[in-house]
């Protein structure tokens, strides 16, 4: 989950956070699938894996991008740990003798927390994960020893949201310390909000994929329609659910309210934010989503889903909304009160622009910088 060539914008958070601690020494390691030549010829995945180079630099830092077996399908994932290990040990060894790392900090707790824990052990360094939505919602149900050995071993845990942090203790009894990722204020020096508007204007922007929700928020316009409101659903991205939720829209006759523009580069995607009243992502698979910040500091009216993502940034009627996942008649009553107290919805429009201020890369950067030293000296 790194930048590469052909993907600048891959595991971005994570790239952003490591430029934004540039007080410190990184070198980033990027494992990659290794890619026999003759998958190569039957899928563009593989054939992206074997363009991307052994080195680089991004943005000033150094990346390497090791190979490593990765077992194919779920049933053997359980061993990706390992292989990962393998498969980046003698390059970490190496740079090891050059840089003497004090800590590793790794993203997923599988595989790459596993493999950082061996490394930890055996280089003798600090070690802390950011613990990611994919990790106790899949991996926990089949991998949940290896998952144990990733998180019990290391020194700091991090959880980018409340929700998360909730799950962790749930599932496995421990702590994590919330620190969410950072994001550039640059486009957000305005609110968007503005309820005077005869036509209502509503916006998602994600990976069109099942767990994002965008179904439901479908579903909910039409519970709007059907009550004679006004308004233009528009959906920023792709994805393989692109034409399922085109034809979803054609068959509860809302295409006339709905407008999927596909996907768009990060300015003109912001810029469609400003132009809208109320984002709503009820996506039920969400680690951090930083598009729920960007939507906040644009001072559009957020609608997440409880229990996930977002869960615990914002707080319900307070500086956002929450809603049950997979529940439409819940966007649509929102929505509807939404119209019914634009006083107050107003007030929890700015209240959300204040809490995505805590959210600047400066911010969260002091915060993870606070923690690597408190996991080395301690």
């Amino acid at each position: 989950m790194y930048p590469r060539r052909g993907r600048p914008n891959y595991g971005k958070v994570i790239s952003e956070q490591a430029i934004s601690l540039n007080h410190h020494e990184i070198i980033v390691i990027s494992p990659v699938p290794y890619t026999p030549f003759i998958l190569s010829l039957f899928s563009k995945k593989y054939r992206e894996y074997r363009k991307i180079p052994k080195e680089d630099v991004v943005k000033s830092i150094k990346v390497y991008y090791p190979r490593y077996i990765a077992p194919p399908g779920a049933k053997l994932f359980c061993l990706s740990g390992r292989l990962m290990y393998l498969g980046i040990k003698g390059l970490v060894k190496r740079l090891n003798k050059k840089h003497r790392f004090h800590l590793i900090h790794s993203h997923f707790a599988m595989p790459d927390g596993w493999a950082a824990a061996r490394l930890a052990k055996k280089n003798g360094s600090k070690y802390i994960n950011t613990i990611q939505a994919t990790d106790l919602d899949i991996t926990i149900k089949s991998c949940k020893k290896e998952l144990q050995y990733a998180l019990t071993n290391a020194n700091r845990i991090i959880s980018p949201t409340p929700a998360l942090k909730a799950k962790l203790k749930a599932h496995l009894n421990l702590d994590a310390v919330v620190i969410g990722y950072g994001y550039n204020q640059v486009y957000h020096e305005f609110v968007a909000y503005n309820f005077s508007r005869k036509t209502l204007r509503i916006i998602s922007i994600s990976r069109l994929i099942k767990t994002k929700g965008i179904e439901d928020n479908l579903r909910a316009v039409k519970k709007l329609k059907d009550q004679g409101i006004n308004l233009e659903y528009k959906i920023i991205g792709d994805g393989e659910e692109m034409e399922n939720l085109k034809a979803l829209a054609k068959e509860l006759d809302i295409e006339d309210a709905t407008i999927f523009l596909g996907w768009l580069n990060h300015h003109d995607a912001v810029e469609e934010l400003t132009l809208s009243d109320i984002f709503i992502l009820p996506s039920y698979r969400e680690t951090f989503g930083l598009v729920y910040l960007e939507a906040l500091a644009a001072g559009t009216i957020v609608i997440g889903a409880k229990g996930h993502g977002f869960d615990g940034i914002i707080k319900n009627q307070i500086n956002g909304f929450l809603v049950r996942p997979m529940e439409p008649k819940d966007i649509a009553n929102v929505i509807i009160y939404i119209i019914k107290n634009p006083l107050k919805a107003k007030r929890i429009a700015i209240r959300g622009k204040l809490t995505s201020k805590e959210f600047t890369f400066e911010k969260i950067a002091k915060k993870i910088d606070n923690l690597y030293y408190d996991a080395i000296k301690g």
